[in-house]
């Protein structure tokens, strides 16, 4: 089983088409959907954006760098 943030990056490039992804359900809608809590993705999601490859909305998440977050998948 790969680690939460992993498991975030992989759902934020499944979804980020126009580099939007929105969180209908919120940060623990996307938590419920990869098995972690709603503190773990929002860690996740911190660190994504301080490393500058995120950015968090209200609402959704703009993939600032998609080949970054990609690399974070493996």
């Amino acid at each position: 089983m790969r680690d939460v943030p992993a498991r975030v990056a992989r759902w934020l490039v499944r979804r980020c088409a126009n580099g939007r992804v929105p969180l209908h359900a919120g940060q623990a809608g996307l938590g419920a959907e990869i098995g972690a809590t709603r503190v773990s993705v929002n860690r996740a999601l911190r660190g994504f954006e301080r490393r500058g490859v995120i950015e968090i909305g209200t609402g959704e998440v703009i993939v600032l760098d998609r080949a970054a977050l990609a690399g974070l998948v493996t």
